[in-house]
């Protein structure tokens, strides 16, 4: 960490299941893929994704304030948003996902950083998905 503050959202794909269920695992992969192109895109250079199991990611952006970790979290919301697969019968298929952020100056464990993050996203989910929410 450069200046000792870090930033974490984490992603949940909304509805992913359904996605598997009725267009089968190649174009849920497919989905997985791109999304995680557009979230590249969305970020830093020097801020890192992961996939943290089936359809939920983690962020983790070093030297970032509060308001420029809510405006990347929005920046990835909306492009997977905006991003389409096509599906073998030929449809534009979008996801939505749904964001908790949690920023920290540097003086928080690790493990509190990420509940709080983890909270914020269920909460977002409780709030009608496709949306972010700080925690």
């Amino acid at each position: 960490r450069h200046g000792g503050s870090v930033g974490v959202v984490s992603i949940d794909l909304d509805h992913f299941k359904a996605v598997n269920d009725r267009y089968g695992h190649a174009v849920g992969d497919a989905v997985l893929v791109e999304a995680v192109k557009r979230m590249h895109d969305s970020m830093r250079a020097y801020d890192a994704v992961g996939r943290v199991g089936g359809e939920e990611f983690l962020v983790v952006a070093p030297d970032v304030d509060t308001a420029e970790l809510a405006a990347l979290a929005e920046r990835v919301r909306d492009t997977i948003e905006h991003t389409a697969v096509v599906t073998t019968d030929g449809q534009a298929l979008h996801v939505t996902a749904s964001l908790g952020y949690a920023h920290s100056s540097g003086d928080e464990e690790l493990d509190a950083l990420l509940k709080r993050a983890d909270e914020a996203l269920y909460a977002a989910k409780r709030n009608g998905r496709n949306r972010t929410e700080a925690g």
